[in-house]
């Protein structure tokens, strides 16, 4: 079962967008396949992001956007930090728990994030890439050698929000960082 650290701007497409491009992650989550493991700072990140105006969501869709983030990750402590630096200091968590526990991907859209991914790779072992990357990855049955996007970073042309368990979205979200 491979074990996933998943950045905030996915949380949004999984539990607000219903972006069709993370369905198999969240049917692969749903089932067992896959097993997201999070903290109590990126639950946190997670709720300030939602609560945004931008998003036009109610608390109560709000709330059920966080229940869907609970149901679908492991809650773990906070990683002590390791050797591999980022651009952006918000990004830290992900990489130290990333790190911490040895998980086979960290999947974001976030440039400062991917652009870390070739001493991630060859430094800890560790997968850095969009949804997109890692599905090619496992269809092909193999992790090694992606370190270049083989889809955009940021796709032109976002789609429609699909709200998953949560209704009335609007579709503003940011392109880099939440």
């Amino acid at each position: 079962m491979p074990r996933l650290i998943i950045d905030t701007n996915i949380w949004l497409d999984l539990v607000v967008f219903g972006d069709p491009r993370v369905q198999a992650l969240r049917d692969g989550l749903e089932s067992g396949h896959y097993r997201a493991i999070g903290t109590h700072a990126m639950r946190s990140e997670l709720a300030v992001v939602l609560a945004r105006p931008q998003f036009g969501l109610s608390d109560v869709q709000q709330q059920a956007a966080l229940q869907q983030w609970e149901a679908l990750t492991e809650k773990v402590d906070v990683a002590p930090p390791c050797n591999l630096s980022c651009r952006d200091p918000d990004d830290r968590k992900f990489l130290d728990l990333a790190v911490a526990h040895r998980v086979d991907w960290l999947l974001s859209k976030d440039r400062a994030l991917l652009a870390a991914r070739k001493f991630a790779l060859k430094r800890f072992d560790l997968h850095i890439g969009t949804v997109e990357q890692m599905l090619a990855a496992e269809t092909r049955g193999q992790h090694e050698g992606i370190t270049q996007p083989e889809t955009p970073i940021q796709p032109e042309g976002m789609p429609q929000p699909q709200a998953m368990g949560v209704t009335g979205a609007s579709d503003t979200r940011p392109t880099q960082k939440p």
